[in-house]
């Protein structure tokens, strides 16, 4: 049986069994991410006097009381308890003014990314940590999505290693496409926060390694094929930034991580640099449309963990270069079942 005749490929099927197997660092990435927000829910800080804001502006006629953790939970969710409140001003501090009115502060959290303090400042770890943190519960459940459907394909293509510092660096690549925004518009104090500029990085190589592949959207539920779902979002993006849209400084780090990916797959000498930022002691060689880890014979203790587990041991780079090239012209739906099991293989450590 063909693997396009299998159930979770046909029109209505369930997905693939084990999707996460051979993508630790998805898996990681993923459990990291909801830590972190989970975390941030509960813990005592600066964010009690935002509380106390929220208590104030409460719907008296319904008695309506949202909590801070309700308030992170939900985000803009809550208009009636929350009027006047923007997303990001959950990372500011909150002061009052002459007339006794609570108002924005300076930002605060260590971990959000703004020009001022993450480039002006010299807090270069903000450039990392903003991808940890997220606004709402949605903004983390899109972002999860995305990574869980798309990250562990790419994951398998790159080999883990390598696709850390990718995610992370198309993360730093979306905070300086920002910043590049805010300083043409001289708005310094927007912040930075979210998976999503490393989220845009996976979904522009997943589009260069599959185009065809077919995807299905939650909302709207439609069907796309993974080079039109980059190409509007990235439309989305740049329309955005050119009407002024209010998230103009999040798209500017979305394309900012779309084209950190696009130049680390079609880069020669970039995808150079993440072999050797990925593989034991910076050895490791390019293939054609992939990562190979090149080892010495002295490295024995790194053989085991990093040469492809395969069934067949005749089988060559080349045939996997063939593999990718078969899912570029019609689609993953079109492997056979030997072919995806080797694709999966050559891309386990």
């Amino acid at each position: 049986m063909g693997y396009a005749d299998r159930e979770y490929f046909r029109e209505g099927g369930g997905r693939p069994p084990s999707r996460l197997a051979g993508a630790p660092v998805v898996k990681w990435l993923l459990i990291v991410n909801l830590g972190v927000f989970l975390l941030g829910l509960f813990v005592e800080g600066p964010d009690k006097i935002l509380e106390q804001m929220f208590r104030e502006r409460a719907d008296v006629d319904r008695d309506q009381k949202i909590s801070l953790a309700e308030m992170k939970f939900w985000g803009a969710a809550q208009p009636k308890a929350v009027q006047g409140w923007k997303i990001e001003d959950r990372f500011k501090r909150w002061d009052k003014d002459a007339d006794g009115f609570l108002t924005p502060g300076e930002v605060i959290h260590p971990g959000v990314f703004t020009v001022t303090e993450g480039l002006y400042g010299f807090q270069v770890w903000r450039l990392v940590t903003f991808q940890f943190l997220h606004a709402d519960f949605g903004h983390l459940f899109f972002n999860s999505i995305a990574i869980y459907f798309f990250g562990a394909f790419v994951e398998q293509q790159l080999r883990s290693r390598a696709f850390l510092f990718f995610y992370l660096l198309c993360g730093v690549a979306g905070a300086l496409g920002a910043s590049l925004l805010g300083l043409f518009q001289g708005d310094f104090q927007w912040q930075l926060v979210g998976a999503s500029a490393g989220v845009f990085g996976i979904l522009a190589v997943a589009a260069l390694i599959a185009p065809k592949m077919q995807v299905r959207l939650l909302i709207p539920p439609v069907t796309l094929t993974m080079r039109q779902l980059a190409i509007i979002l990235l439309g989305i993006g740049v329309l955005t930034i050119l009407l002024g849209g209010r998230n103009a400084g999040g798209e500017a780090g979305h394309l900012g991580g779309a084209l950190a990916g696009f130049l680390f797959w079609k880069v020669p000498i970039l995808r150079e640099l993440l072999v050797k930022l990925g593989s034991p002691g910076g050895r490791g060689s390019v293939t054609r449309r992939g990562f190979q880890i090149r080892i010495k014979k002295s490295d024995k203790r790194y053989e085991k963990k990093l040469r492809p587990r395969m069934k067949d041991s005749g089988r060559t780079a080349a045939e996997v270069d063939r593999i990718l090239d078969k899912i570029n012209e019609h689609g993953l739906q079109s492997l056979t079942e030997e072919e995806r099991a080797l694709l999966s293989d050559s891309g386990k450590k």
